[in-house]
């Protein structure tokens, strides 16, 4: 079953020589938080997975415009880093601007209109603790997205 999370942490816009957004640096998950479905993320969830299915540093999980992955066009690029430190999944990405939304989202990062990233992934097991649903075992990060905060329904775990 795949599952996202979204949290608002900062997502800023990276910009290349001429000052023209091209990309994006912010965290997809940020470690030890307990969530309003009960959840907590460790350090050391997304190792396993990064280390597998993406070894170079993770570059080349692909990015979605809140995870519409059934839409072609809101395949923003991919990320070129997803690397856990101290705080949590800090990722960065590329967004592909030759595109009509690449372009916009890209703008809006730039204005700071985007504030929040989220992940996809799979629970590979989990269980029920003391009434409250927490993830057991490492999860399998399957893509990120950039999430626009006015188009979230709730700071919840949602598919953005």
């Amino acid at each position: 079953m795949m599952l996202t999370k979204t949290i608002r942490t900062p997502v800023k816009a990276r910009t290349n020589e001429d000052g023209e957004p091209t990309g994006f640096t912010g965290y997809a998950a940020v470690f030890d938080n307990i969530d309003l479905g009960g959840d907590k993320i460790i350090k050391g969830a997304f190792a396993q997975t990064l280390a597998s299915r993406y070894p170079d540093h993770g570059a080349g999980i692909p990015v979605y415009w809140n995870h519409d992955t059934d839409d072609p066009f809101k395949n923003l690029g991919l990320t070129t880093s997803a690397i856990e430190d101290e705080h949590g999944l800090k990722v960065e990405g590329d967004i592909d601007t030759g595109t009509e939304l690449g372009k916009q989202v890209a703008k809006l990062l730039k204005e700071n209109r985007v504030s929040q990233m989220s992940f996809a992934y799979n629970v590979e097991a989990g269980a029920w603790v003391t009434g409250r649903k927490t993830t057991t075992a490492p999860s399998r990060p399957a893509t990120t997205s950039c999430v626009n905060l006015t188009s979230s329904k709730s700071p919840s775990a949602r598919s953005a």
